[in-house]
């Protein structure tokens, strides 16, 4: 099974690590200093050019990779949840 997380992103349902939310304001925490190792190793990308509500960490065979999706947490539940 497949999860669209926006723009023509697609994930395996089976290589979602976790859905997070962004709130828009990103303080010094071990998210931000996650999120900033991510782009320093060159394992972050951004789904579209809208601001992102949620990030998804995504491991695979290749290794772990984080995308900043325009779509809200409760949405990407959703489309995890759908039989297809």
């Amino acid at each position: 099974m497949y999860v669209h997380l926006g723009a023509d992103v697609i994930v395996r349902k089976s290589d979602i690590v976790g859905i997070f939310e962004l709130d828009g304001k990103i303080t010094p925490t071990l998210t931000a200093t996650y999120l900033k190792n991510a782009e320093k190793d060159g394992r972050l990308e951004s789904v579209g050019f809208d601001l992102p509500k949620s990030f998804v960490i995504v491991k695979n065979k290749d290794g772990e990779k984080v995308y900043l999706s325009p779509i809200a947490v409760a949405s990407l539940l959703k489309r995890c949840e759908l039989p297809f």
